[in-house]
């Protein structure tokens, strides 16, 4: 079975807001913004819904086999320090990843759609959510 590395995007600024993963993109989002927890990401849900918007959820890498744990905590680090505003409360291990040389978000987002036979980057995401369609990665 297939399991999503994913993030939620903040549709005021177009940030990374929270790295998560699942195996069911669509019933998990819906976990997010239905029942919300009384979390650092649970508070940042609840203002995006008073102000009558819902974050965008957006694939970052798919995991086949191996250990997704693993992967999930590889993006949180990465994204912490591409100085993304994660909510995570989770520490990512970050002494067991070598990101001295790591690509651009924009391409790993792109060798990963390529590699995976998904497609091309087009300069937007089709995601779930309510967002802007101008939000891109570059």
């Amino acid at each position: 079975m297939t399991t999503y590395i994913y993030g939620l995007i903040d549709p005021t600024d177009h940030k990374i807001k929270y790295i998560g993963r699942t195996n069911h993109l669509y019933q998990r989002w819906q976990q997010h913004v239905e029942e919300i927890e009384p979390t650092v990401k649970g508070e940042w849900i609840k203002r995006l819904r008073a102000a009558g918007i819902t974050p965008t959820l957006l694939i970052l890498d798919q995991v086949e086999h191996g250990d997704v744990v693993d992967v999930e905590n590889w993006w949180i680090e990465f994204g912490r320090r591409m100085g993304w505003p994660l909510t995570n409360s989770t520490s990512s291990q970050a002494h067991k990843y070598d990101l001295s040389k790591l690509l651009e978000p924009w391409e790993i987002a792109e060798n990963g759609v390529y590699m995976r036979g998904l497609g091309t980057i087009t300069g937007s995401f089709i995601v779930i959510g309510g967002h802007d369609e101008g939000a891109q990665w570059r």
